[in-house]
């Protein structure tokens, strides 16, 4: 094979390779739920203490993630001084479970084709972690994130 060969066969590997990708991302956007998501029902309706995570002025002002905010912001300086990924990982659970035990119809949910779910706990810790994220950020720069 000479050079222009190997060129073109990179390329078109490459170009698979994209769209591969592409299609296994656009797959995991319709799995919005975790693996473990469990269906609250057709009647369900979010709570004042359940946890909408999709992003948008809706869930942001709903009473459910103000009240997860607030919760965030009591633990922020025991989460800044937690000098560990374990000693964090603690306190993400315990921020989990203070939710889920607040809300036991429903706790972390998401909407799907209509239809709530309850989350799994992969995705209940990423919503706390990236709550802090947000909260670090609007610190230094006094804005708000769209994806809290």
């Amino acid at each position: 094979m000479n050079h222009s060969t190997n060129n073109f066969a990179l390329k078109e590997h490459t170009k698979r390779a994209a769209r591969l990708i592409a299609d296994l991302a656009s797959d995991m956007r319709n799995i919005p739920t975790g693996g473990d998501a469990v269906d609250l029902g057709p009647t369900f309706q979010p709570g004042a203490f359940d946890v909408i995570c999709s992003r948008g002025k809706k869930a942001f002002q709903h009473a459910g993630n103000r009240n997860f905010r607030n919760i965030i912001e009591r633990h922020m300086e025991e989460y800044a001084k937690a000098s560990t990924k374990f000693e964090k990982s603690i306190i993400v659970t315990q921020i989990v479970d203070q939710v889920r035990q607040a809300s036991p119809s429903g706790g972390f949910i998401r909407r799907d084709n209509g239809r709530w779910y309850e989350v799994g706990d992969a995705v209940a810790r990423e919503k706390v972690g990236q709550r802090y994220v947000c909260a670090r950020r609007t610190f230094r720069l006094l804005s708000t994130c769209a994806r809290c």
